[in-house]
């Protein structure tokens, strides 16, 4: 979901809410420029609704569930204002040209920087072999995360891998529910807030599956189960586009661990 489309959103959905959810919603109106009203607790003091309540709501309107829901309220506020209850982009992204571009490209370079370091660091190629290693490959990732994970899925099938990619979390659940030590399932959170996407990885570990888990350092994600990890750093809240930023990380990191999956593999000849 577009970062400007949140407030809007809110107003077009309140003439099919219930009494309950347009009250969130009237508070959520008042409240969305001030990042510490936005929180459970304070929500559901200044509404008289359940957390629960408020969790529906944040569904109801296409969130995995609050903390993606604050997450993008938390973005917003940070690369916009209000003006005339409309939303446009701070005006300190208005800048000469030739200094945009110095701007722009010193953020992808501190962000490239840190996931070249997740190639000295051996975990691109750990990775990898976990990949090569792996009789059955499930992706889990949901929204932008999914479409962008749909090349790298490809690639692993034309190299002859048994490899899916799904963001329903049903099925996920269903496939986490009858694996084995023999898959891998690769989660896909760029915020590590997506519970619905990081309990699938859980849940195939407990059937001893491999997990590796793809995400940035943003939120602190700390989990033994976790087989590997590939998370980098980004200044994406310095930029309005925050999922150009973060996108192109990711796209780097699946191409990365493609490339180093290529030299475990024979090479095949036409």
């Amino acid at each position: 979901m577009e970062l400007r489309s949140v407030f809007k959103l809110i107003k077009i959905s309140m003439p099919d809410m219930n009494q309950h959810n347009k009250t969130i919603a009237k508070y959520l109106l008042e409240n969305l420029d001030n990042s510490e009203k936005i929180n459970l607790k304070e929500i559901s003091e200044g509404t008289g609704q359940s957390k629960a309540t408020i969790f529906r709501f944040c569904r109801n309107l296409g969130f995995q569930g609050f903390a993606e829901f604050r997450k993008v309220v938390n973005d917003l506020n940070n690369n916009y204002i209000y003006s005339n209850h409309e939303i446009v982009i701070r005006n300190l992204y208005r800048k000469d040209l030739d200094e945009f571009y110095d701007f722009y490209f010193s953020i992808l370079k501190f962000q490239r920087q840190s996931i070249k370091s997740l190639i000295y660091e051996n975990k691109i190629e750990a990775s990898s072999i976990l990949i090569k290693n792996a009789k059955k490959i499930i992706i889990a990732a949901s929204n932008i995360n999914y479409n962008q994970a749909i090349d790298f899925k490809n690639k692993l099938v034309a190299l002859g891998l048994n490899c899916f990619l799904e963001q329903d979390y049903r099925t996920l659940i269903s496939l986490g529910n009858i694996s084995n030590e023999d898959d891998l399932f690769i989660t896909i959170s760029l915020s590590n807030l997506n519970k619905s996407v990081l309990s699938i990885g859980k849940l195939a570990k407990s059937n001893n599956a491999k997990w590796l888990h793809i995400g940035t350092k943003k939120n602190s994600l700390e989990d033994p189960n976790i087989d590997m990890m590939l998370t980098f750093e980004s200044n994406e809240s310095q930029l309005w586009n925050l999922y150009s930023l973060r996108g192109e990380g990711l796209f780097q990191i699946l191409n990365l661990v493609f490339a180093s999956l290529l030299n475990h593999l024979p090479e095949k000849h036409d």
